[in-house]
């Protein structure tokens, strides 16, 4: 019983980190936090490593490359532009 409910609990910390990661890409202009979210979050679930789980692990995967793939925004050379 007691392995469940730590499993229960990993997951629901995951799915949380995974909520605040949708959060912050939506409202921030912040990937490396997301990146860092969805990096905790795959953490937890490695511990899990159940078959059911790694769809899930391979689409925080993708999520996270596609992150990194982004071209960096540079704002002090945009600030420079518009003076």
């Amino acid at each position: 019983q007691q392995l469940y409910q730590k499993k229960d609990w990993l997951l629901l910390k995951a799915r949380y980190y995974l909520e605040l990661a949708q959060i912050n890409a939506h409202w921030s202009d912040d990937t490396q936090a997301t990146i860092a979210l969805l990096q905790q979050a795959d953490a937890l679930l490695l511990n899990l490593s159940t078959q059911h789980l790694f769809a899930v692990r391979q689409a925080i995967a993708r999520e996270i490359s596609q992150l990194q793939a982004l071209p960096k925004v540079d704002i002090p050379g945009l600030l420079s532009k518009l003076d």
